[in-house]
């Protein structure tokens, strides 16, 4: 077979009448307006209601459905405090650098912003400590129960150079009563375990 004695077959096809106009005849074809085909059919309108109502059908009785199980909450463990530095080393980390601060290892109240002076000394004495350690060794100082026994309303505060540079307001007396409160029952809750 050979492709030329096929007629090809496209879509662009002229339609008869045209046909017919370009073998010049004297008769003037008849064009069509075009359909329009909707996709969606359009709903028919509602016809009057019958005068008679159909019966109204029978309701199916629902079984109760069972509750559905929630699953349970597993209780998850209070977060145990965390693991601090010993008291007696933290202060023997301070007091090697800073001998003042807490002289003969003796617990006082500490000045407000202390942490960030002994960061500018430790830079600027290029001491061996790191950040970490020393925050760890303030953390566990001022958490103990000992220091806060110290902080008492009128109370001195003191310095890295062991000045006293302001001193305990009723508010932080009161905050540290209620913290010593808190340590006392998680000491205690551990000791009845």
């Amino acid at each position: 077979m050979s492709d030329t004695s096929r007629p090809v077959l496209t879509l662009n096809r002229k339609p008869k009448a045209e046909a017919e106009k370009n073998k010049d005849t004297p008769i003037q074809p008849v064009f069509r307006r075009k359909q329009r085909i909707d996709a969606v059919p359009r709903p028919k309108k509602n016809k009057a209601a019958p005068a008679v109502k159909p019966p109204a059908p029978v309701k199916k009785t629902k079984f109760p459905e069972p509750p559905a199980v929630k699953p349970e909450k597993i209780p998850v463990p209070p977060t145990p405090p965390k693991k601090r530095m010993n008291i007696i080393e933290a202060l023997g980390i301070i007091t090697r650098y800073w001998p003042k601060l807490f002289p003969d290892g003796q617990l006082r109240p500490m000045k407000i912003g202390l942490k960030e002076d002994l960061l500018l000394d430790r830079k600027a004495r290029e001491l061996p400590v790191s950040v970490r350690t020393l925050t760890r060794c303030l953390s566990s100082v001022s958490y103990a129960g000992g220091y806060r026994l110290t902080v008492i309303a009128g109370a001195a505060r003191y310095d890295k150079d062991g000045q006293p540079c302001g001193t305990v307001t009723p508010e932080e007396e009161a905050d540290s009563v209620k913290r010593l409160e808190k340590l006392r029952k998680r000491q205690a809750k551990g000791k009845a375990e």
